[in-house]
């Protein structure tokens, strides 16, 4: 776990084509690209280096990865229809959300005011 994480952008290029061959072979539809998803996970993550203020862009390297869980989610429902599908917040979700949204809003202001 601690090389996958440390080379996490690399890693995304396997991970998005063995969801994409995982869903083809379901028979769920995919409209993306394993290598474009990749090649956006690694330079939204390698964004951080960049100077102020263009590493904000770091901050939305979770983007490419969402296709990657809706196919994800679209095999898991057809495979087990009968399944309780968690789909809904719970109020510590949400205060969670609001917490971590309201530090990160404070933290990119502060970055901007040093």
């Amino acid at each position: 776990p601690f090389w996958r994480t440390l080379f996490a952008p690399l890693w995304g290029f396997s991970l998005f084509e063995h969801v994409r061959a995982d869903a083809i072979k379901q028979g769920v539809p995919i409209g993306w690209s394993s290598g474009s998803l990749g090649l956006a996970y690694l330079v939204l993550s390698a964004a951080w280096r960049l100077p102020d203020p263009w590493w904000l862009l770091s901050l939305v390297s979770f983007l490419p990865v969402i296709p990657s869980v809706q196919a994800i989610a679209a095999v898991h429902d057809k495979l087990a229809e009968h399944r309780d599908r968690n789909s809904r917040f719970s109020a510590a979700n949400i205060a969670g959300v609001i917490f971590g949204g309201i530090v990160l809003v404070l933290a990119v202001l502060g970055s901007f005011t040093t």
